[in-house]
């Protein structure tokens, strides 16, 4: 097993690290910019090969398209890769790329 610290200074040397979080902070500011915080409830985020995994939580599916419309717009590459209602509620999961 490669102990994680190894694989950060692989990654320090390859410069690959850099590119990653170039990517992640662009797709976190275009969906901040896209989300309305009364809107949605954030359940989770993981960010792995230059995709942001994004469950969210909303009142209804209508909600969930106008986010998706905004990110579009923004230039993001969405697609929804899970989608059921909870409680009266509708949990989502979006991949969001560049």
């Amino acid at each position: 097993m490669i102990s994680p610290k190894f694989r950060i200074s692989q990654l320090l040397h390859t410069g690959q690290v850099n590119q990653s979080a170039t990517v992640l902070w662009q797709l976190l500011d275009k969906f901040e910019k896209a989300i309305n915080p009364d809107e949605y409830t954030v359940e989770q985020l993981e960010f792995k090969r230059q995709v942001l995994s994004v469950t969210l939580k909303s009142r209804d599916f209508t909600i969930l398209e106008k986010l998706e419309a905004r990110l579009k717009k923004a230039n993001v590459k969405v697609a929804q890769t899970q989608a059921s209602t909870h409680d009266e509620n509708v949990v989502a999961t979006l991949e969001l790329r560049l």
